[in-house]
């Protein structure tokens, strides 16, 4: 896995969920969560998946299969396979 000089590691961005009780038109209960992305590059996110014993099949941008991402990108998903084709 590469890490880019400079870069503080791991990269994590967290956001707060809040989930809401309401009775009769009324907030009874609210409660905080955190939810936190780890964020990869294309060529970290490839090498994981080396890693971890899959072949990256495709990379597809915004769920267009066959579209290659771009800058622009705002989803990226991997299409992947085991070393046996399974």
């Amino acid at each position: 896995m590469r890490v880019r000089k400079g870069e503080a590691w791991p990269r994590c961005q967290t956001s707060w969920c809040r989930y809401e009780l309401w009775r009769d038109g009324r907030l009874v209960q609210a409660e905080l969560e955190p939810f936190t992305l780890q964020i990869w590059d294309l060529d970290e996110f490839d090498d994981l998946l080396q890693e971890a014993g899959l072949t990256t099949v495709a990379v597809h941008a915004d769920y267009k299969v066959g579209q290659s991402p771009t800058a622009g990108t705002g989803v990226w998903t991997f299409e992947a396979t085991n070393r046996a084709g399974r």
